[in-house]
């Protein structure tokens, strides 16, 4: 199986903003014989499909080039909300009483864990081919107003306190207003599930390690 990160950017531009690298990524690995999952929309569009009932959204959801998704990610939910849902006065309509920070919150496929669980079942439970699943994704995802969605996130070295408050609050990590500034390390309890997770995969690596160095030990060595 392949996971391919689709943030739609090279490290100095778009991909090629008026072009839909997932769809071509689609193609070129159907016509391969593989199979093809598209992983594009998180679990926030859902009560939108739901209500999409004519079509519209899944139409201008269509329309939309890469170009125009790096510019709603980056530019805000004002923007996304004249540019992207002000194409069409129905949707327009459909997200009137969402607030900008709302629109811009609308997540994408890669960074849905509901989302991704269920792409990984789908490739897991697939047979008699080799599955890729292209995931949808936002460059520099998570530094806010500090480069997410912006040319330049790979080049981010340190956010502002500011900046750290909001990523902060929006993983839900336990600093302080007092220990932000000196920037803690967290570890989990011993007894929590992030703990027991952890040292779970420790283990399976570990013997995966135990058993690559075995079977390197009895390869005969070349003359």
């Amino acid at each position: 199986m392949f996971v391919i990160n689709c943030n739609l950017q090279r490290l100095d531009g778009p991909v090629r903003g008026n072009g839909k690298i997932i769809q071509e990524l689609e193609a070129a690995f159907l016509g391969a014989g593989w199979n093809v999952i598209k992983l594009l929309w998180g679990s926030r569009w859902d009560p939108l499909l739901a209500r999409d009932t004519e079509g519209v959204l899944r139409r201008l959801m269509e329309e939309c080039v890469d170009g125009e998704y790096q510019n709603f990610k980056a530019k805000g939910g004002a923007y996304t909300r004249e540019h992207f849902f002000g194409k069409y006065p129905e949707l327009r309509a459909m997200v009137a009483n969402m607030s900008d920070e709302e629109i811009w919150r609308l997540n994408r496929g890669g960074h849905d864990a509901r989302k991704v669980y269920a792409a990984y079942a789908a490739a897991h439970a697939h047979q008699g081919q080799p599955t890729v699943i292209l995931a949808k994704t936002v460059k520099g995802f998570g530094l806010g107003k500090g480069g997410e969605g912006q040319m330049v996130a790979h080049q981010q070295k340190k956010l502002s306190v500011e900046d750290l408050r909001a990523f902060r609050d929006r993983f839900h990590i336990a600093v302080s207003d007092e220990e932000i500034e000196r920037l803690p390390f967290r570890k989990p309890p011993e007894n929590s599930a992030e703990a027991a997770i952890c040292a779970s995969s420790a283990r399976v690596w570990a013997d995966i390690c135990r058993r690559a160095g075995a079977r390197r030990r009895r390869s005969p060595c070349r003359p």
